[in-house]
């Protein structure tokens, strides 16, 4: 489907269809347009891909989005702005989203409530180097996984993916603009960071964590190393100590991480550090040993 310059694509109370592996549809509007599905049923299945190539995507309130069957769900692509309104999914469709360039996940203005969440996704991906913003009116996404290949996914506020999500980190920022989240588990797959921003942020991944390859970068921690500082990356399962071992904290350029006993890690001690404290622990026994020896010497002559 191709629209005139400056135009867009409507699909109104109708059903859209891409269906078997391998099926892919495109719908291309030139620059300053978009995309608006408004009523009826957006279906994705077996495998099919609907491939929106560029300008926003707004799912009006009242849409349904179909994935047909899990196992082979489909897929819609977008490589603008994704307007939500109150959208029904079933099936868990994936949603991938091909920026180069600044890009949201925010509410359609034209619904009501001042907040809308999207529930019932399969794999968000994040792809192509620009920044995708979960926009603060976003309160709640729940996707089975959330994967980042390329450029930056962007919190807006506290708490917007859902607790049970799991997240893999396949190169990329996931960034929390310096605010809290949970999380389940994360799978190290390529060198990826995650940036905890200016505020006050405690990123919590209850599941766990894998590496399968890489390093982990953690930029803008400002924590405290004995843990339960401003900013906090904590993770409900023991790490590897290849893991551990593969964690570089970029503003303080640190190698490695110590997991405490609360699941918060924090950099290891820099070997200066820990040289310092030993010549200090040394120092305070030397003068113990010398006043017990004093005290002792006092003893014998007053005898």
């Amino acid at each position: 489907v191709v629209g005139s310059t400056s135009s867009n694509f409507t699909s109104t109370n109708s059903n859209f269809t891409v269906s078997g592996a391998g099926a892919t549809a495109n719908i291309t509007v030139e620059s300053g347009g978009g995309s608006t599905f408004s009523g009826g049923t957006l279906n994705l299945l077996d495998s099919g891909q609907l491939n929106i190539t560029q300008g926003s995507v707004t799912l009006n309130n009242g849409v349904d989005l179909n994935g047909g069957s899990p196992a082979t769900t489909g897929t819609l692509k977008i490589n603008g702005t994704l307007y939500l309104g109150q959208v029904d999914v079933v099936g868990r469709p994936d949603i991938t989203i091909n920026a180069t360039g600044a890009t949201q996940i925010a509410k359609d203005l034209a619904y009501t409530p001042s907040e809308i969440s999207i529930i019932n996704l399969g794999t968000i991906t994040k792809d192509g180097a620009g920044t995708t913003t979960i926009n603060a009116n976003i309160n709640n996404i729940e996707a089975s996984s959330v994967v980042i290949n390329q450029g930056t996914l962007l919190l807006g506020d506290h708490d917007q993916l859902a607790n049970s999500n799991n997240m893999v980190l396949n190169s990329g920022t996931f960034a929390t603009g310096g605010h809290k989240e949970v999380l389940n588990h994360l799978t190290l797959s390529a060198t990826s960071t995650i940036d905890l921003g200016t505020g006050n942020s405690i990123l919590n991944f209850e599941g766990g964590g894998t590496r399968n390859s890489g390093v982990l970068n953690v930029a803008n921690w400002s924590g405290a190393t004995i843990g339960g500082g401003t900013d906090q990356l904590i993770f409900g399962q023991t790490l590897s100590d290849a893991f551990l071992a593969n964690v570089y904290w970029v503003n303080q350029n640190i190698w490695g991480a110590r997991q405490l006993a609360s699941g918060e890690i924090v950099p290891v001690p820099e070997p200066a550090v820990i040289l310092t404290c030993a010549l200090m622990a040394g120092a305070i026994g030397y003068d113990i040993s010398r006043r017990q020896k004093a005290r002792k010497r006092a003893t014998i002559r007053q005898q």
